[in-house]
């Protein structure tokens, strides 16, 4: 019996993102017992490919929320992009300047995504989201989200600012 992701990225998502979700497992169970993360992944399609979907959500099928919900990502980021206060600075140096860019552009995809989860109306209730900047793999930027407990993760000490 095959399984078929009709949402592929690339041959491995699935065990990438089995392997991501039991660490932060591993991690935070070491912190708290009582935490219960998720991992997910998003990939934002960067470079066309013939019958690619533009956006991907690893699992496609046990995941609250579905792949199309991502489809204006790359429009959301242009947004975040412009509003970066570093957007104003600009490098001498060409490759300097270039990283910058690129650095900036990885960071609005990451804050895209997050704000098209937490604005959604399925959202899980008492799970706070967090997104890696995402990674290259195969044309798409794919970013891992992990979800945990809200109450939990307030329950600790943490930096007020």
């Amino acid at each position: 019996m095959s399984h078929v992701i009709k949402h592929f990225m690339w041959g491995y998502q699935s065990h990438f993102r089995a392997h991501s979700e039991f660490i932060a497992k591993s991690v935070l169970k070491k912190l708290d017992e009582r935490f219960d993360p998720e991992v997910f992944l998003v990939g934002i399609l960067r470079k066309e490919k013939q019958n690619r979907y533009s956006a991907c959500v690893e699992p496609e099928n046990e995941c609250w929320i579905e792949s199309e919900e991502f489809n204006n990502v790359l429009e959301l980021a242009t947004g975040f992009k412009s509003g970066y206060i570093e957007s104003q600075l600009f490098q001498s140096h060409p490759i300097a300047q270039q990283r910058e860019n690129e650095a900036l552009f990885q960071r609005s995809i990451r804050d895209a995504i997050l704000k098209v989860i937490n604005n959604h109306c399925t959202k899980p209730q008492n799970a706070i989201f967090f997104a890696s900047l995402p990674e290259m793999v195969d044309g798409f930027l794919v970013s891992v989200v992990l979800s945990i407990q809200e109450d939990i993760l307030n329950s600790h000490y943490h930096l007020s600012t």
